[in-house]
């Protein structure tokens, strides 16, 4: 089977697009509860969301940020299936033992999110889950470092 050069080109444009789209993404499930939380107020900028599909992590305003810096551009999928480019990076402190590294600023969103893998591998810890909260452990000492609260179907830090 041959492909002319437009053919190839097409081919190569699908099989790099679907790399960058799948590299860095929000979940879309998830991003319809938020829509929903945020049509009832209960969604702020201040709002931080567990995100189970979400392979980063994402805040919506630099004051979240202990520090941040200029990334190379990163381009990341949204729930809607649209794609925005971030540039910038930082460190979201909660507290000593609770912080989040290499936090993408996106403006364009409106709430802020925390990617449960990536939490997970860089905290070294372990989230339980349950009808009510769920709640984040450090992995050795076994001790609570952050709870979250369920409201409509969403983890609430």
């Amino acid at each position: 089977m041959q492909f002319t050069q437009e053919q190839m080109e097409q081919i190569w444009k699908i099989v790099q697009d679907s790399k960058i789209g799948s590299a860095h993404r929000v979940n879309n499930f998830v991003g319809e509860s938020i829509m929903l939380a945020f049509e009832k107020g209960k969604c702020t900028k201040n709002s931080w969301i567990l995100d189970i599909g979400a392979t980063d992590h994402v805040t919506c305003t630099t004051q979240h940020f202990s520090s941040f810096h200029k990334i190379k551009p990163i381009r990341v999928q949204l729930p809607n299936l649209s794609y925005v480019t971030t540039n910038y990076s930082g460190t979201v402190t909660f507290s000593d033992n609770f912080f989040l590294t290499n936090v993408f600023y996106i403006p364009d969103f409106n709430f802020n999110l925390i990617s449960v893998q990536h939490m997970i591998s860089s905290l070294n810890c372990i989230v339980i889950f349950s009808h009510e909260f769920c709640q984040i452990q450090d992995i050795k000492s076994q001790r609570m470092i952050g709870k979250t609260d369920l409201q409509n179907g969403l983890y609430f830090l």
